[in-house]
């Protein structure tokens, strides 16, 4: 051997088992990381599975909301309805206010005659005047009157309904 030419077989040999050792550890990383996923398997398959019944468990519980919301929804619905048509079938009555006849201050002499039966009908220091005729009926407030009927007919349904909804809530604690 000369001090000029290389050792070409002991290189080579010195690389191939180079090469060999780190195919081998590539090998047993790949076969330790497969074997930690294999043990970690059943506890991501629990977990999956907690996931997905937790996921099934509020679909239901979305749907079930959903029908509720809709049933108290609908009867809501139908009571405005029925009060629709109830108001539609009945006309307003006529309702008139009584106008107050006109008054005429007491006389001095009058008040003066002593408390009675009389003096206490009568508004105080004022009393009826005989002389003028009777005003008449007032204006009709019929109309207003069942219009306010009705809005608070339509309020009362919309409170039960919210009453209906509320006690469907689950009650937390």
């Amino acid at each position: 051997m000369s001090p000029l030419q290389w050792p070409w077989g002991l290189i080579g040999r010195i690389v191939g088992g180079a090469v060999v050792a780190l195919c081998v550890g590539w090998i047993v990383l790949v076969v330790k990381a497969w074997h930690d996923d294999a043990q970690a398997l059943p506890a991501e398959r629990a977990r999956a599975d907690r996931a997905e019944a937790y996921h099934e468990h509020y679909r239901r519980a979305v749907k079930a909301e959903i029908a509720r919301v809709a049933t108290v929804s609908q009867g809501y619905q139908d009571e405005l309805r029925t009060l629709r048509v109830t108001a539609a079938a009945q006309p307003a009555r006529v309702v008139r206010l009584c106008r107050e006849p006109a008054r005429r201050p007491a006389s001095a002499a009058g008040a003066a005659a002593g408390p009675g039966a009389d003096a206490a009908a009568a508004g105080a220091g004022q009393l009826p005047s005989a002389a003028e005729p009777d005003p008449g009926p007032g204006p009709d407030i019929g109309a207003e009157l069942y219009g306010l009927i009705d809005e608070a007919d339509r309020i009362v349904a919309q409170c039960r309904a919210l009453q209906q909804y509320v006690d469907g809530l689950p009650i937390e604690r």
